[in-house]
């Protein structure tokens, strides 16, 4: 009551009293005292301006979310919205995304959802992109892209100047496109290696408090189970303008009041950036309970543009309880998951401890030939990566190339050998799934497409992916899109093993530039 009291204009403060107290009691080992609940409910309700008697929120501000996209792993935050830099119109402490407060040398990407592109956009840049007395390296900049095809559609520089300078563009014929803002810091280097940039003239891109506040009613609601307030959150959570950041911690929110391995997995697919609008809407079905939907159907969309590392994420939510496990375990054996999920060491120990003895042996048949990567795979793939955010390929160089290269074995709007996974709308996948499908063509593989190995009578060893049988002959395609036809009655041995029939050092046949055009390419074939 005193802190209430005392403390009545500053929610932040409150708060901050109201959480030492709420670990105070879980360390000593206390159920949560009905005051403290409702001190918590009272706060959440503050921060999204509702009164004690309201059941739902008033009309929403609109804003357009922000995605954080790292560059390189193993690093904190790296955009932060900051108030150190002035502007060159003199206003003072200009509200500004920036990269500066974490530190020069970390990278990344702050991309904006979607918004319609205006006929004049202008906003305010400082930064720097190399020391003064070198060339520009145009590894730090800003640019906007169309939403579909990911074009390029005009970039910045930063000013080389610590002081916000005015950037304005008359977009001409370009008005009316859908597109994307992206913010990027691909300088490692200690110095000179940052760059800031708001004050744009389409207000909703502009930091909010409104949105602060709505994630800070989320955690609220999360950490001290508000039943209470799972409709406000719920209007949040399916609110038109919602970005991908805010739409997951919102879903959290919802899974911690009734919480399962399969809610936490559906509340984090919605952080994986391949997961798009109508994916998000089954995953807000699902959690919500709002349509009789199969969350394993759901989860397994999702698995498959993912990359790696949010597989990870997702399984690790699964792997909570027995039921999760048990559609963790179905997705790989489906090929929509990866079956080292199931021998991760974070995610490893506790399905071991809670898997009967079903479950146990459908894991050990689902790992037992894991074929190993190459341990510098990751780190090729993330240099790729840098490479083709700093400086994009150029899709009409690259549907050339994939033609030659790529079409013996994939199609692409009719076009092309139907051998491997048709490719149309890979692009939906994002940049980081497809480098993943490129370079590690072994992590994710659809059980449609396992190679087949085959041992005939006369000694040879035969692998490819395995066709229709037509009459008494095998037929396989290798890796270079060649059929292999083989006399049934000659295979000794036959067995599917966990690995593709793409070559797991494709990309090496390709060099930087015409990896860049075909990933943009690749990038550019959406739905």
């Amino acid at each position: 009551e005193m802190a209430q009291a005392r403390f009545s204009d500053d929610a932040a403060r409150q708060e901050q009293f109201l959480r030492a107290v709420h670990e105070g009691i879980q360390q000593r080992g206390d159920d949560t005292a009905p005051v403290i609940v409702q001190w918590a409910n009272r706060l959440a309700r503050r921060y999204l301006g509702m009164s004690e008697s309201d059941h739902e929120l008033a009309r929403l501000d609109q804003s357009i979310g922000w995605t954080a996209i790292p560059l390189s792993t193993d690093q904190g935050e790296v955009w932060h919205v900051s108030k150190k830099r002035d502007s060159a119109d003199g206003e003072i402490a200009s509200l500004l995304y920036s990269s500066f407060p974490g530190g020069e040398s970390r990278t990344g990407v702050y991309r904006s959802d979607e918004f319609t592109l205006p006929n004049r956009f202008s906003f305010y840049l400082a930064g720097h992109d190399g020391f003064p007395d070198q060339p520009i390296q145009h590894q730090n900049l800003v640019r906007i892209r169309d939403a579909k095809t990911h074009e390029v559609l005009n970039q910045w520089s930063p000013p080389r100047n610590d002081t916000a300078q005015p950037i304005r563009w008359d977009t001409a014929e370009l008005a009316g496109r859908r597109v994307f803002i992206e913010l990027v810091d691909g300088d490692t280097a200690n110095a000179y290696a940052w760059l800031a940039a708001g004050r744009f003239s389409v207000a909703g891109l502009n930091p909010s408090d409104a949105l602060e506040n709505r994630r800070k009613a989320a955690a609220l609601v999360s950490d001290f189970r508000l039943k209470e307030m799972r409709r406000p959150i719920e209007q949040l959570l399916l609110s038109s303008d919602v970005s991908r950041e805010a739409a997951a911690a919102y879903a959290r929110s919802i899974a911690a009041l009734d919480p399962s391995g399969i809610a936490w997995a559906l509340a984090e697919s919605i952080t994986i950036q391949s997961v798009g609008r109508d994916l998000q809407e089954k995953l807000n079905d699902a959690l919500l309970g709002r349509k009789p939907i199969d969350a394993l159907e759901i989860l397994a969309g999702v698995m498959k543009v993912a990359t790696a590392a949010e597989q990870k994420r997702v399984a690790q939510e699964l792997a909570s309880d027995q039921e999760g496990i048990g559609v963790l375990i179905t997705m790989v054996q489906q090929g929509s998951a990866s079956p080292r999920l199931l021998v991760d060491s974070a995610i490893a120990p506790s399905i071991s401890t809670m898997v009967d003895s079903e479950q146990a042996t459908r894991i050990e048949r689902l790992v037992g030939d894991l074929p190993a990567e190459d341990a510098a795979v990751p780190e090729r793939i993330l240099q790729t990566k840098s490479s083709y955010v700093a400086k994009p390929g150029d899709s009409n160089r690259g549907v050339v190339i994939f033609g030659e290269q790529c079409g013996i074995c994939h199609q692409v709007a009719g076009k092309g050998t139907v051998v491997g996974p048709n490719l149309d709308g890979i692009g939906n996948r994002g940049l980081d799934r497809v480098l993943e499908d490129l370079m590690a063509p072994n992590r994710n593989i659809d059980a449609a497409f396992q190679s087949t190995v085959v041992l005939t009578d006369d000694g040879r060893v035969i692998s490819g992916l395995a066709k229709e049988r037509e009459g008494e002959r095998m037929v396989l395609v290798d890796q270079k899109g060649k059929e292999v036809s083989v006399p049934v009655e000659s295979v000794i041995e036959q067995k599917r093993v966990r690995t593709s029939p793409m070559p797991n050092n494709f990309h090496e046949t390709l060099d930087d530039a015409k990896m860049r055009d075909v990933l943009a390419y690749l990038l550019s074939l959406t739905r």
